[in-house]
């Protein structure tokens, strides 16, 4: 075999970064000076905001969950941050806050990072910071899903890729102090691998499914109830998010 032949293989096996540093100019880049924000229902939408909040099919409410959605969910707080508040209202209903970047941003791999501080231990609360594919289909999840950061109140980061080639999800799941505190979730989306960081150190490493093949939007939002994370205990919550980055392929 060749030296070329070797340097090629060695190339194309990259390894995995134990603690990961961002390489090259950012792709996208939100700190909260301001909140350009709307429930945009199409990409045709003049002018066009960098976070719509209202979900992928336009619904009020999120996806399966009962809370529906609600632009006063959102508010800007010194630091600058942004705090996204579910409150129940009088008539029982939740109310809260989804936002995406799905007619502003999208990407192909490389690294995303939100800086974030969730509920982690507030039952019944259910914060997420994902990602969804751009590419339409009917047929959940072909094309993935990439979540960096979901909390239940069980005190644990739940970190998950679903794809409908593994037929189920590919999860981890790491303790967390039951503190209120600012960490980062990341993830390192690569052709061969993906892997998932909190605080920029490696969490786990699985395998990119042959059907991550379409860029992906992000997502933040905070859920209440569902039957994964129970009935809520509280009838407010936020979660709180200060900035949200993404870098091309590392």
């Amino acid at each position: 075999m060749s030296f070329f032949v070797l340097m090629a293989q060695a190339i194309a096996v990259q390894a995995v970064p134990t603690t990961i540093y961002p390489q090259g100019p950012k792709t996208f880049n939100e700190q909260f000076s301001t909140w350009n924000a709307g429930p945009d229902a199409t990409d045709q939408v003049t002018p066009l905001h960098r976070w719509r909040t209202i979900d992928k099919s336009g619904s009020a409410s999120m996806f399966n969950h009962a809370t529906l959605v609600s632009d006063a969910a959102f508010s800007l707080q010194p630091g600058p941050y942004l705090a996204i508040t579910a409150t129940k209202g009088a008539d029982g209903q939740w109310r809260s806050g989804y936002a995406s970047t799905k007619f502003s941003f999208k990407q192909l791999r490389g690294y995303f990072e939100f800086d974030a501080n969730l509920p982690v231990c507030t039952k019944g609360a259910w914060p997420g910071l994902w990602m969804l594919p751009t590419e339409a289909s009917f047929l959940w999840p072909r094309y993935g899903e990439i979540d960096l950061a979901e909390t239940v109140g069980d005190g644990r980061i739940y970190q998950t890729i679903h794809s409908i080639v593994l037929g189920t999800p590919g999860s981890f799941a790491s303790s967390a102090p039951c503190t209120r505190g600012w960490h980062t979730y990341g993830v390192l989306w690569r052709k061969s691998t993906i892997s998932f960081y909190v605080d920029r150190k490696l969490t786990n490493t699985v395998a990119t499914p042959a059907d991550f093949t379409s860029p992906m939007y992000l997502i933040m939002d905070l859920a209440m109830g569902g039957a994964w994370a129970g009935t809520p205990t509280v009838t407010r919550e936020s979660m709180l998010v200060r900035r949200v980055s993404a870098w091309g392929e590392q």
